[in-house]
């Protein structure tokens, strides 16, 4: 698997992000600590899993960002020679479907 593109909203320390790793063969995330490296791979793991390594399935609470009711996770990756997007939202006021698997075709997702 390979990640192409993740895209954050009041996840974590993320009020909205987008990061786009299409372009480049080899990522390393770095930085200072508190930079939100960890909650990067968090992401990851949330949009394919529900889950993070240290919360429960059901404790999403704690994943949104101070001051906001949902969030949403969207991971976009490469496997087995498709493209593939996943999708999660969160939080008491989180516009439905709350999770979504998507492959890409000719004529869009």
């Amino acid at each position: 698997m390979r990640p192409l593109r993740l895209e954050l909203v009041a996840f974590r320390s993320y009020d909205r992000a987008d990061i786009d790793w299409t372009p480049y063969e080899l990522v390393v995330i770095a930085g200072d600590t508190g930079a939100g490296k960890t909650s990067l791979l968090d992401a990851i793991s949330f949009a394919l899993y529900g889950r993070t390594p240290e919360t429960a399935a059901n404790a999403t609470k704690d994943l949104l960002t101070l001051g906001h009711t949902h969030g949403e996770v969207r991971l976009t990756f490469r496997l087995g020679g498709e493209t593939w997007r996943a999708t999660r939202r969160y939080g008491d006021d989180a516009p439905a479907p709350a999770k979504l698997l998507e492959r890409q075709a000719d004529v869009g997702w």
